[in-house]
């Protein structure tokens, strides 16, 4: 994934959907199973890892013989609660499916350019004390900034992506590589973390030996 100066930065959200070849079912591996029974909202129905990846192999299996591709990927539990707090989603079966389909999308998808999301709160409680925002008079100004490089980059064929971002997590970030917190370096850090969420997972059966 790269990253665009802030004239051809495009924002396209990565809606969690099926994608466009099948479905995707979200699965954790045997070794946080037991730790994500008690994060993850109806995964404590299933006593054991067993109960779990049978019911899950089984919707796969089925969706399968009805003709729609499906696609089990094992998912990080880290990744996939940072993803939960990122998108202001709680921590159920369906945002792990959810996680699985943003991450699989991405994988089949072009090599992506990123550009970082905030909203209004974020926006307000930093504008006049980090460089991304300066110039900016307020969250419209910067908002239709944005919108104007979108358009850009649409005319120019260009694939990016829009990667939520704490802003808080991006001034630690900065301090401790010595950034300096300008709008080039807060997309160089979306693009990082969306580097990390897309690595969160990967389909069933590759390593398959390092969790079961």
């Amino acid at each position: 994934m790269s990253v665009l100066e802030p004239h051809q930065k495009l924002i396209s959200t990565v809606d969690a959907a099926p994608t466009s070849e099948g479905v995707t079912i979200g699965l954790i591996g045997l070794e946080e199973f037991d730790e994500a029974r008690s994060v993850v909202a109806g995964l404590e129905a299933y006593p054991s890892f067993s109960d779990w990846l049978d019911c899950r192999e089984g919707l796969q299996i089925g969706l399968s013989l009805a003709g729609v591709e499906a696609a089990l990927i094992r998912v990080r539990l880290a990744g996939f609660a940072l993803w939960c707090d990122l998108t202001g989603r709680s921590p159920s079966l369906r945002s792990l499916d959810a996680f699985a389909a943003f991450v699989e999308t991405l994988r089949r998808a072009p090599s992506a350019a990123v550009v970082a999301q905030i909203d209004a709160r974020q926006f307000a409680a930093h504008r006049g004390r980090l460089a991304a925002f300066d110039g900016q008079r307020d969250y419209d100004a910067w908002s239709e900034r944005r919108r104007r490089m979108r358009e850009r980059a649409v005319a120019a064929g260009l694939h990016v992506v829009e990667q939520p971002v704490q802003i808080g997590k991006f001034v630690e970030w900065c301090a401790c590589v010595r950034e300096s917190g300008s709008e080039a370096a807060l997309d160089t850090y979306a693009a990082l973390l969306l580097e990390y969420l897309v690595e969160s997972g990967e389909r069933w059966g590759q390593n398959r030996h390092m969790t079961v």
